[in-house]
Protein backbone atom coordinates (compact mmCIF):
# COMPACT_ATOMS: atom_id res chain seq x y z
CA UNK A 1 0.00 0.00 0.00
CA UNK A 2 0.96 3.63 -0.45
CA UNK A 3 1.28 4.10 3.33
CA UNK A 4 4.28 1.77 3.25
CA UNK A 5 6.03 2.81 0.03
CA UNK A 6 9.80 2.52 0.37
CA UNK A 7 9.85 1.36 3.97
CA UNK A 8 13.34 0.68 5.36
CA UNK A 9 14.46 -2.62 6.87
CA UNK A 10 13.85 -3.00 10.59
CA UNK A 11 16.61 -3.33 13.18
CA UNK A 12 17.06 -5.92 15.95
CA UNK A 13 15.15 -7.80 17.24
CA UNK A 14 13.16 -7.70 13.96
CA UNK A 15 15.90 -7.75 11.31
CA UNK A 16 13.80 -9.85 8.91
CA UNK A 17 10.99 -7.24 8.80
CA UNK A 18 10.52 -3.62 7.69
CA UNK A 19 9.66 -0.59 9.81
CA UNK A 20 7.52 2.52 9.55
CA UNK A 21 6.83 5.68 11.52
CA UNK A 22 3.08 6.12 11.83
CA UNK A 23 0.84 8.47 13.74
CA UNK A 24 -1.67 6.88 16.12
CA UNK A 25 -4.08 9.42 17.53
CA UNK A 26 -1.55 12.12 16.65
CA UNK A 27 1.36 10.42 18.48
CA UNK A 28 4.20 9.41 16.15
CA UNK A 29 5.10 5.77 16.79
CA UNK A 30 7.97 3.58 15.53
CA UNK A 31 6.43 0.29 14.36
CA UNK A 32 7.77 -2.90 12.88
CA UNK A 33 5.67 -4.10 9.91
CA UNK A 34 4.14 -7.55 9.33
CA UNK A 35 2.73 -7.44 5.81
CA UNK A 36 2.70 -11.01 4.57
CA UNK A 37 1.02 -14.19 5.80
CA UNK A 38 4.05 -15.67 7.58
CA UNK A 39 5.03 -12.38 9.23
CA UNK A 40 1.46 -11.81 10.43
CA UNK A 41 1.22 -15.39 11.74
CA UNK A 42 4.45 -14.97 13.75
CA UNK A 43 3.51 -11.49 14.99
CA UNK A 44 4.95 -10.84 18.45
CA UNK A 45 5.39 -14.51 19.45
CA UNK A 46 8.07 -15.06 22.10
CA UNK A 47 8.63 -11.28 22.42
CA UNK A 48 8.59 -9.40 25.68
CA UNK A 49 11.11 -6.86 24.42
CA UNK A 50 10.34 -4.82 21.31
CA UNK A 51 13.77 -3.17 21.21
CA UNK A 52 13.43 0.39 19.93
CA UNK A 53 9.93 -0.26 18.57
CA UNK A 54 6.60 0.88 20.00
CA UNK A 55 4.66 -2.02 18.48
CA UNK A 56 3.79 -3.97 15.35
CA UNK A 57 1.67 -2.88 12.40
CA UNK A 58 -0.19 -5.70 10.65
CA UNK A 59 -1.03 -4.88 7.02
CA UNK A 60 -3.63 -6.86 5.06
CA UNK A 61 -4.09 -6.88 1.27
CA UNK A 62 -7.86 -6.56 1.57
CA UNK A 63 -10.36 -5.98 4.38
CA UNK A 64 -10.44 -9.01 6.67
CA UNK A 65 -12.01 -10.28 9.85
CA UNK A 66 -9.14 -12.62 10.81
CA UNK A 67 -8.76 -13.32 14.54
CA UNK A 68 -5.59 -12.92 16.59
CA UNK A 69 -4.38 -15.27 19.33
CA UNK A 70 -1.75 -14.89 22.01
CA UNK A 71 -0.09 -18.23 21.23
CA UNK A 72 3.51 -18.07 22.47
CA UNK A 73 3.14 -14.40 23.52
CA UNK A 74 4.43 -13.99 27.11
CA UNK A 75 3.03 -10.53 27.97
CA UNK A 76 -0.36 -8.76 27.65
CA UNK A 77 -0.79 -6.80 24.41
CA UNK A 78 -3.12 -4.03 23.35
CA UNK A 79 -4.53 -4.45 19.86
CA UNK A 80 -6.49 -2.00 17.75
CA UNK A 81 -8.01 -2.61 14.33
CA UNK A 82 -8.37 0.09 11.64
CA UNK A 83 -10.19 0.40 8.33
CA UNK A 84 -8.44 1.16 5.02
CA UNK A 85 -8.61 4.90 5.78
CA UNK A 86 -6.96 4.38 9.19
CA UNK A 87 -10.12 4.96 11.23
CA UNK A 88 -10.44 2.87 14.42
CA UNK A 89 -12.77 -0.14 14.16
CA UNK A 90 -12.23 -1.81 17.54
CA UNK A 91 -9.64 -2.40 20.28
CA UNK A 92 -8.98 -4.95 23.04
CA UNK A 93 -6.43 -5.95 25.66
CA UNK A 94 -5.21 -9.48 24.91
CA UNK A 95 -3.89 -11.65 27.73
CA UNK A 96 -1.26 -14.43 27.48
CA UNK A 97 -2.69 -17.92 27.07
CA UNK A 98 -3.52 -19.71 30.33
CA UNK A 99 -0.47 -21.76 31.36
CA UNK A 100 0.98 -21.19 27.88
CA UNK A 101 -1.42 -23.88 26.63
CA UNK A 102 -2.11 -23.09 22.97
CA UNK A 103 -5.33 -25.13 22.94
CA UNK A 104 -6.72 -22.83 25.65
CA UNK A 105 -5.84 -19.63 23.78
CA UNK A 106 -8.87 -17.46 23.08
CA UNK A 107 -9.25 -15.88 19.64
CA UNK A 108 -9.49 -12.09 19.68
CA UNK A 109 -11.65 -10.61 16.93
CA UNK A 110 -12.60 -7.14 15.79
CA UNK A 111 -16.29 -6.24 15.74
CA UNK A 112 -15.90 -5.22 12.09
CA UNK A 113 -13.67 -5.88 9.10
CA UNK A 114 -10.34 -4.10 9.04
CA UNK A 115 -7.28 -3.48 6.85
CA UNK A 116 -4.69 -2.71 9.54
CA UNK A 117 -4.05 -3.79 13.11
CA UNK A 118 -1.53 -2.46 15.63
CA UNK A 119 -0.23 -4.38 18.66
CA UNK A 120 1.70 -2.78 21.50
CA UNK A 121 2.68 -3.89 24.96
CA UNK A 122 -0.35 -3.61 27.26
CA UNK A 123 -1.21 -0.04 28.19
CA UNK A 124 0.94 1.58 25.49
CA UNK A 125 -1.49 1.92 22.55
CA UNK A 126 -2.91 5.43 22.03
CA UNK A 127 -6.51 5.84 20.94
CA UNK A 128 -7.43 7.54 17.68
CA UNK A 129 -6.86 7.12 13.97
CA UNK A 130 -3.76 6.18 11.99
CA UNK A 131 -2.08 9.03 10.11
CA UNK A 132 1.23 10.16 8.71
CA UNK A 133 3.68 11.35 11.37
CA UNK A 134 3.92 15.15 11.49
Amino acid sequence: GSVLAGVPPATAPFTELTEVRLGIGGDCRHLVVADDTDERATGLMRRNDLGSYDGMLFVFDRPTSSSFTMSDVPVPLDIAWYDAAGRPVDRLLMQPCPDGNVSDCPAYSSQGTYSYAVETLGGELPGGALSACP
